[in-house]
């Protein structure tokens, strides 16, 4: 099981609060429930809120981390079973020119998707993050 105590979580009770809020994992259960569930009880790092006992919360447990340069998910845009962005090339005017680049997505998370073919791209790269799959469909 990759869930073990000391491990960062961020959590949020729709019905309650809009706010994500932190926390780290205090006590993992030791058995699988039937929908292959486990229990796990968390400590909240900001304890201004009031819980009652037995509320249930939506959570992401942080099981590992990694650097990778992502672009908002919303600017990877498929087409022909293949994944494209589209790269300012040059604005003058108010005009503005880009070009469409294939990409490789690795991984996904919290509305941005990770780039395997980042190499392609360098640090100063502008993408356009609203609005590609209009301009990929014309």
């Amino acid at each position: 099981m990759r869930v073990k105590k000391g491990q960062k979580l961020k959590f949020n009770i729709p019905e309650v609060l809009p706010d994500t809020l932190a926390g780290s994992v205090h006590l993992v259960g030791t058995s699988l429930e039937s929908n292959r569930t486990v229990r796990v009880h968390g400590n909240i790092e900001n304890e201004n809120y009031i819980f009652l006992t037995g509320m249930f919360v939506e959570a992401d447990i942080i099981t590992e981390t990694a650097m990778a340069f992502a672009v908002p998910s919303r600017a990877v845009v498929e087409t022909d079973s293949n994944l494209y962005v589209l790269v300012l090339e040059k604005e003058k005017n108010g005009i503005y020119h880009f070009s469409q680049k294939e990409v490789v997505v690795d991984a996904q998370y919290n509305g941005y998707s990770a780039l395997k073919n980042a190499q392609e791209f360098n640090p100063q790269t502008q993408f356009l993050i609203k609005g590609a799959f209009k301009l990929l469909g014309e």
